[in-house]
């Protein structure tokens, strides 16, 4: 959806699908999260950070109106979902980004239940930024990816992927 701007298929066929998959990987996968809200795209798109944030959390928020509007949990929607974040240059922005995106999906949570605070926390993946690779100058890209990586250990991510120096090449 996110690269497309639309939906497969019907919008309700698939988010019947997606609750299959849900109903499968809480039976069999418990620690596997199928529903991944990605802001990548939006990055390396050149999204401002607000945009990315807001964006990814919309896309989050119709995940759970649709899920609960099928009778799912939210326990079992949050416990199965993910968010995913591109980290740049901007090293105190990145910081925040992060840490603003928590504070504001706990008050997403808050407008869908009473008890948000026993609902799961977010689940944030972060990855050092594709498009802050220069072609040039490979070696520059060590640094680049050392303080986008240390940006997001500071914003609390979860999990971190950090991309290869000479990914460009």
């Amino acid at each position: 959806l996110t690269a497309t701007g639309y939906f497969r298929r019907d919008m309700m066929a698939d988010f019947e699908e997606l609750g299959e998959t849900l109903d499968f990987a809480r039976d069999k996968l418990p620690g596997f999260r199928v529903i991944h809200n990605s802001g990548n795209i939006l990055h390396d798109s050149g999204a401002t950070v607000s945009q990315e944030i807001a964006f990814t959390l919309a896309m989050g928020n119709e995940y759970l109106v649709q899920l609960s509007g099928m009778n799912y949990p939210l326990k079992d929607i949050l416990n199965h979902m993910q968010f995913e974040f591109s980290i740049g240059s901007s090293y105190f922005m990145a910081i925040a980004k992060l840490r603003a995106t928590r504070y504001l999906w706990s008050r997403i949570l808050e407008a869908h239940s009473k008890d948000a605070s026993k609902l799961p926390p977010m689940f944030i993946l972060s990855e050092t930024s594709k498009w802050n690779q220069t072609l040039y100058d490979p070696h520059v890209n060590m640094l680049r990816g050392t303080t986008e990586a240390m940006s997001a250990i500071l914003g609390v991510t979860d999990s971190l992927t950090v991309q290869p120096f000479d990914l460009p090449l």
